[in-house]
């Protein structure tokens, strides 16, 4: 059984707001609407209305495609789809590529179709387009029906046939049960097939969609020929030839001889068969010329469309090499800046850390400072008081016992203890180092050489540790020794670098 139009068409009417704003009315001819379609272009390229923008596109789209003129309908819907992608109309865009690939299929290219069909399903689930994404799912049914895929095209049409019916418009339904019946037709399931011609002519009627319905009623002919009722099948078959012959849509008329001829034939009226039958060679022959004229054109639009995909695929290639090598260079920016503002962070802290230490440091000096200074006024206000004050020789021996003893106990334990942690506080570990590199240093050399740190001359030393110079000579001599330094080396040089 050899179905006419048995791929009826693909789904290329929308929803409700696609129809509203429709320049045209469904009874105009082609040439009338190109007119209204090139208006509502400029009216909103001038509005800068992207909403209208894409419909327009999409009206141009379809009267390309009745046209038969693929290679605009492709350029008119590919800005479509480009349009509603930028402004972010998802549902728009599945609608623009369920487009696309109606116009694939159309050419034949039914690998290709299947996959823009994909895409335009995934898109349409993103967008929650529940219409879109039954219709989606019914074409690529009716694709792989088409081309022998039974059990693939089996499991998408019951899912979509209950989506269809629940949440597509009648024009929608005309494809869809037309289709189905295509389908049921292949599976030799023929009463079944009748049920939905007969639903998608109803769909039609209902919208007075006259084209539509003709390949519908063909079907439906062979159908009722096919199981042997012939009466029925020539109703369909001169009803389509009406149709077809007032609007010149020959094609169609072509079919309809045809049918007629074969049930003159299977009623063996002969004459009959033979006339129709010329009648459909005559006319097919005509039509065979433009026909493979338009074979060649669609080879040519075919060509045409390999090569610009070729070319979309090295530019989007190109492109995503770019931006994997813009990715590497702002990486390597976020990672250098971050690595220097932790760098700078890690600087000015330790920084902060030092001045701190450093001004801590002062304070702890400045406050040893103050007791040494303490000490020694003690000492020159008791020895002035002693040369001013005449006593008895008795009394001045025990003053001057006093001020002695005094002076030996300059730095008392406590003060020497408490003299020690503020070292340690300006110099954390300093004197460990003295003790753990020069164990023999006894406790007078160990003092010296904590004071000469702390860059007090001789004259201080005397004052603040209440002996003569020559103690302090002595026990620098005797430091000395302990640290094994030559006659030429200075001590004090050698105590500002020990660290």
């Amino acid at each position: 059984m050899c179905l006419y139009h048995s791929h009826l068409f693909g789904q290329i009417d929308y929803s409700g707001i696609y129809r509203s704003m429709m320049p045209y009315t469904s009874d105009m001819s082609l040439d009338d609407r190109k007119p209204l379609i090139d208006s509502l272009i400029k009216e909103s390229f001038a509005s800068e209305d992207t909403f209208k923008m894409i419909h327009a596109q999409l009206y141009l789209t379809n009267y390309f495609y009745q046209k038969g003129d693929f290679q605009n309908a492709i350029k008119s819907v590919n800005t479509a789809e480009q349009l509603s992608h930028r402004s972010g109309f998802l549902w728009l865009e599945g609608r623009s590529i369920i487009k696309r690939a109606a116009v694939f299929a159309s050419l034949g290219d039914y690998n290709k179709s299947l996959d823009v069909y994909q895409r335009a399903y995934n898109v349409s689930v993103k967008a929650g387009d529940k219409q879109a994404l039954a219709m989606s799912l019914e074409q690529m049914a009716s694709i792989n029906s088409y081309i022998g895929n039974i059990s693939i095209s089996d499991s998408l049409y019951n899912i979509a046939l209950p989506m269809i019916e629940k949440y597509c418009s009648e024009k929608e339904k005309i494809v869809t049960f037309s289709n189905y019946g295509n389908y049921l037709s292949k599976k030799d399931q023929l009463r079944e097939a009748i049920e939905y011609y007969e639903k998608s002519i109803l769909a039609c009627e209902k919208i007075n969609e006259v084209y539509r319905c003709i390949p519908c009623k063909l079907n439906l002919g062979l159908t009722y020929r096919e199981i042997g009722d012939y009466e029925q099948a020539l109703e369909y078959y001169r009803d389509c030839l009406y149709l077809s012959e007032r609007n010149q849509w020959r094609d169609f008329q072509y079919s309809a001889y045809e049918g007629i001829s074969a049930v003159f034939e299977f009623r063996n009226n002969y004459d009959s068969a033979l006339y129709y039958y010329r009648l459909y060679s005559e006319l097919k022959d005509s039509v065979a010329g433009a026909e493979v004229k338009e074979t060649i054109e669609n080879l040519e639009v075919k060509n045409e469309l390999n090569i610009k995909e070729l070319e979309l695929s090295r530019a989007e290639l190109k492109l995503s090499r770019q931006k994997r090598l813009i990715s590497k260079f702002l990486l390597f920016g976020i990672v250098t800046s971050t690595l220097v503002f932790f760098m700078g962070w890690q600087y000015r802290l330790k920084k902060r850390s030092i001045e701190k230490k450093i001004k801590l440091q002062g304070q702890n000096i400045k406050e040893l400072a103050e007791i040494l200074n303490a000490k020694n006024k003690e000492i020159g206000k008791m020895k002035k008081e002693l040369n001013d004050v005449l006593l008895p020789d008795s009394e001045n021996d025990r003053n001057i016992d006093k001020l002695k003893n005094y002076d030996f106990k300059i730095l008392t334990p406590d003060d020497w203890r408490h003299f020690k942690k503020l070292f340690n506080g300006s110099f954390p570990g300093y004197l460990q180092k003295i003790r753990a590199e020069h164990p023999n240093l006894s406790e007078s050399e160990e003092r010296l050489f904590l004071l000469l740190k702390l860059r007090f001359n001789n004259q201080e030393l005397t004052d603040i540790l209440g002996v003569q110079k020559s103690t302090i000579k002595k026990t620098r001599t005797r430091l000395r020794k302990r640290l094994n330094l030559q006659s030429e080396s200075s001590l004090e040089k050698f105590i500002q670098s020990f660290n």
